[in-house]
């Protein structure tokens, strides 16, 4: 049975990552979802899809009120959380990893490399090519782009940003109705 690690360290996009979670166990994927319970979104996600998500990432973190103060203790945090599931990747030796998008590429750029190592698969889904408030790429987002295996893209638009060595790389998923479960539930 194929094994996927779907990660999404900071949750910010559940109307994404639950559904998708969701379907593909239930296609028989055996989907272990890591991520962080990000206390404005989850609890109503977790109430109507069927899965388990590890809480692995930002436990204590998200409940800090200042942002800079938040986004200096996740920095400092996160090489430790990933240390942990780095070894939960290597002794539970799945077949892909999925990250959704990145939390501190300079930090994912070092696990990104031995996953690699490890000959794991490593899928990334990017939502626009720069994140939304910047004007260029973050610190070895790139060398990211050029490790991993796939690169999963919302739009042809999107796909166009990247450079053209990448192209082959890179397929097109548009997300779809993500809400289909809740459009259900309003019957």
């Amino acid at each position: 049975k194929m094994k996927i690690f779907y990660i999404d360290p900071n949750n910010t996009t559940p109307q994404y990552n639950y559904p998708l979670v969701e379907k593909l166990n239930e296609e028989g994927v055996q989907t272990v979802f890591f991520t962080s319970k990000n206390e404005k979104f989850v609890n109503y996600y977790e109430k109507i899809y069927s899965i388990a998500p590890n809480y692995w990432f930002f436990k204590f973190e998200n409940k800090i009120k200042i942002k800079k103060l938040r986004k200096f203790v996740k920095m400092f945090l996160y090489p430790i959380q990933n240390i942990r599931l780095f070894l939960k990747i290597k002794k539970e030796k799945p077949q892909i990893i999925h990250y959704n998008w990145l939390a501190f590429p300079f930090i994912d750029f070092f696990m990104i490399n031995k996953i690699s190592r490890l000959g794991i698969k490593i899928i990334l889904s990017v939502h626009d090519y720069k994140q939304h408030d910047r004007q260029k790429l973050r610190v070895l987002e790139k060398k990211v782009f050029d490790r991993v295996d796939g690169i999963i893209c919302l739009s042809e638009f999107v796909k166009s940003q990247f450079p053209k060595k990448l192209q082959t790389k890179i397929i097109v998923i548009q997300h779809g109705n993500c809400y289909e479960k809740e459009l259900k539930n309003l019957k």
